[in-house]
């Protein structure tokens, strides 16, 4: 559909724009990104995929049960390892979710992706990237954020927060769904020979 060579190293946009209808749906069945991945000499690239589920990623509120008004879990066949986690109370300093690690020249976010999943922000290592991800459908796992050429030896950390500075009323924009951000897994991509 649409291929393009010799970008300068930025962020860059795509958007289709479709007329879609319950008689003439649109199907989008995904794309394809490639990113210089610093393996430090290495000769490959050894993808680690860490679930929603796994015990570092660090939750402000925590996750439910434990706390209540805290992140909740869905279940999906679309998903990694059938899981993603979701949050939708929004506004500035709102919910988060953090995970740290070394050892990666590149990184990419997978998020769980549907009808409610509107306007948030991902940080990595400080740098703040607005993000919508307002679908109609449950797409499931969709790639958020890819990040390459990061410094293996350095200790990075990725954080989704649900609230994003270009959408500060997104609750008010979109009054019969909710505003919430949801994760499914992290992938690190690691030098291999």
């Amino acid at each position: 559909m649409l291929a393009v060579d010799g970008l300068q190293f930025d962020t860059h946009n795509v958007e289709v724009a479709v007329s879609a209808s319950s008689t003439a749906e649109f199907h989008f069945n995904g794309g394809g990104i490639t990113m210089g991945v610093n393996g430090r000499g290495a000769s490959g690239v050894m993808p680690v995929t860490f679930d929603d589920q796994d015990a570092a990623w660090s939750l402000s509120p925590g996750r439910k049960p434990a706390s209540p008004s805290g992140w909740d879990t869905a279940t999906s066949s679309r998903l990694y390892q059938n899981t993603g986690t979701f949050i939708c109370p929004y506004g500035e300093g709102g919910p988060s979710a953090s995970y740290t690690f070394v050892g990666a020249g590149g990184v990419v976010l997978n998020g769980y992706v549907w009808r409610d999943s509107h306007a948030f922000s991902i940080l990595l290592d400080g740098e703040t990237h607005n993000v919508d991800a307002t679908s109609l459908w449950l797409d499931g796992t969709a790639v958020l954020l890819a990040k390459g050429n990061l410094d293996p030896t350095a200790t990075h950390t990725i954080t989704i927060v649900n609230y994003n500075s270009d959408d500060p009323n997104c609750t008010k924009e979109h009054p019969n769904v909710f505003c919430c951000v949801g994760f499914d897994s992290l992938v690190l991509l690691q030098g291999a020979t």
